[in-house]
């Protein structure tokens, strides 16, 4: 299989400043058939190597590429029978592990194989049997910051909960547990659950988020260590507002769980300003004074987003990433984001979503950047613009990719959804500074990137996945 590789100079103009001339580096692959049931995957197991993992509805495929994107070889991956179904698939340095489900005389088993760099199976366990009910609702996954433990578990009913946190290094589970959350049952608002470094799982659950309970409105946050022992229970009390959008994560530099979100007056359709959660937590247990700050939005930034005067708030907007800062605080990243459906004929709202009368359009537009200090302090924003609008594709080549390093954030996006469309990309710097730059072109290039499903492979590199009748290609970009 060859590859293109595609040098694409950007132009960069500026008022009676001379044009400059820079030039961006473009792998892209041969086309790899779909079919309609396929699923894939892309795999870093190594410096430099990337894995295409492609789950059939009987079989599953590894396809390896240079560095140039040729594909070097494939291998087909022999798990199970009886329709082995993948819950998580995690890349780790020199190899990765695929934790899946399989059934044997009407009896559901969780599996993990480990793999190295080729492909080549390394090791197999096979973990508890699970409870009918588990295998048909389905498992749910977070992975530790280091790649290392991977939490697996189910909200049952009535606030029960199953879970098992597995050591890959080990290559056996931790622990496993099941109890009751208490807050989870009947739970309307915000729940959520993190894992750490250390294996411990945390379950954030949010009580009393409406007007009439303001007083009683609070965040819960149960830690379990693996002790055996009751979850140890902390909470924090956030009586002066109604949250309308939040995200977290378990800071293991600083051991906290650390996050915010927006936060909303009597319409919990849009936000009118941003908060900060700090809540020190070391082996289960509070060590240290919990922060929460809110910040309301003012005026200008709300009328810079929705480009409208006196506006009451930020419409459709929602946390999408939380970045950890090196001094324990935080950087959120919210996107305006919303569909609306219609009939084809008569614009009007739908009551069906399912007629092919109606048409669904999707719309991904601001982003803004919000970061706070350990103590609570917002130090600075910054809105990030972009108009993204596509109909009938479920949004999938919308929103932005994030790549990370220790100096930058850098936001990766198309500029149109469309076949030939523009790339473009914010560097955002850790002062708050935004520099939005073209990185290439897709015209004549049979394009359509998803940028959500893209692989950072270093600080320079990263692959993008393009979709297109029935047809997945690779993009390398190197930045």
């Amino acid at each position: 299989m060859h590859s293109i590789k595609t040098f694409i100079s950007i132009l960069l103009t500026g008022l009676l400043l001379p044009l400059m001339l820079k030039a961006q580096e473009v792998y892209i692959s041969e086309p790899v058939s779909l079919r309609s049931t396929s699923r894939y995957e892309l795999l870093n197991p190594r410096k430099g190597s990337l894995l295409l993992l492609l789950e059939h509805l009987t079989e599953v495929e590894i396809i390896a590429f240079d560095e140039e994107m040729h594909q070097s070889w494939t291998k087909n991956l022999e798990l199970d029978r009886r329709r082995p179904q993948i819950v998580r698939t995690v890349s780790q340095k020199g190899g990765f592990s695929i934790l899946y489900i399989y059934r044997k005389n009407s009896q559901a088993y969780l599996k993990i194989h480990r793999y190295n760099a080729a492909a080549n199976l390394t090791d197999s366990l096979t973990l508890s049997p699970l409870e009918t009910a588990l295998y048909e609702v389905g498992l749910q996954t977070v992975l530790s910051e280091d790649r290392q433990k991977l939490l697996i578990y189910q909200q049952k009913f009535q606030g029960k909960v199953w879970a098992m946190v597995f050591d890959f290094r080990q290559m056996k589970p931790l622990w496993e547990w099941e109890g009751e959350i208490e807050s989870l049952s009947g739970n309307r608002f915000f729940s959520d659950f993190l894992v750490d470094n250390e294996g411990y799982m945390y379950v954030l659950t949010e009580e009393n988020n409406r007007k009439s309970k303001l007083q009683e409105h609070r965040l819960n946050i149960y830690t379990y260590t693996g002790s055996g022992e009751k979850p140890a229970h902390a909470l924090m009390l956030m009586p002066d507002f109604i949250t309308h959008e939040q995200r977290y994560r378990y800071d293991n530099l600083h051991h906290a769980i650390v996050g915010g979100g927006l936060f909303t007056d009597e319409s919990l359709n849009r936000a009118v300003g941003s908060f900060f959660l700090r809540m020190p937590l070391e082996n289960g247990v509070q060590n240290g004074i919990p922060v929460l700050t809110y910040r309301p939005f003012d005026e200008l930034f709300i009328t810079k987003i929705t480009n409208r005067d006196r506006a009451k708030g930020i419409g459709h907007a929602f946390v999408q990433d939380v970045v950890s800062r090196q001094d324990g605080g935080v950087i959120l990243l919210c996107e305006r984001s919303h569909a609306f459906e219609h009939n084809r004929a008569l614009a009007s709202p739908a009551s069906s979503r399912f007629s092919n009368r109606f048409a669904v359009d999707y719309y991904f537009d601001e982003v803004f950047a919000l970061s706070y200090n350990p103590n609570g302090e917002l130090e600075w924003d910054n809105i990030l613009h972009k108009k993204q609008y596509s109909q009938n594709d479920e949004g999938i080549f919308s929103s932005y990719f994030l790549a990370t390093t220790t100096a930058r954030l850098r936001l990766l996006f198309n500029d149109e959804i469309r076949y030939e469309n523009t790339v473009s990309s914010y560097n955002l710097t850790g002062d708050g500074k935004a520099q939005r730059t073209t990185l290439f072109n897709t015209q004549h290039l049979s394009l359509q990137l998803r940028f959500t499903e893209a692989l950072q492979m270093s600080a320079k590199e990263i692959v993008i996945p393009s979709e297109k009748r029935n047809e997945l290609k690779l993009v390398k970009v190197e930045l």
